[in-house]
């Protein structure tokens, strides 16, 4: 019974990343796309940085996956 919700939970967070990246995908083409005073709203400061920190939360959340996964394979190999 453990082991199935310990592979529920891994499952479900490689859908919640591959939902972030998703995500971020749509807000940096949006943000490249979108014209304010002129110029992309990508090339303004605040968008740059929330950008960079959606990027940064989807990596880590990629990498716990990545390593919930691997851990998840050496007790299924080691019982």
């Amino acid at each position: 019974m453990v082991r199935v919700m310990d592979e529920g939970r891994t499952l479900s967070g490689a859908a919640g990343v591959g939902t972030a990246q998703g995500a971020l995908d749509y807000a940096v083409r949006y943000a490249k796309e979108r014209v304010q005073f002129g110029k992309p709203i990508a090339e303004f400061q605040a968008i740059s940085h929330m950008l960079a920190d959606m990027a940064i939360m989807t990596e880590m959340a990629r990498h716990l996956v990545y390593r919930a996964a691997r851990l998840l394979e050496s007790i299924q190999r080691n019982p």
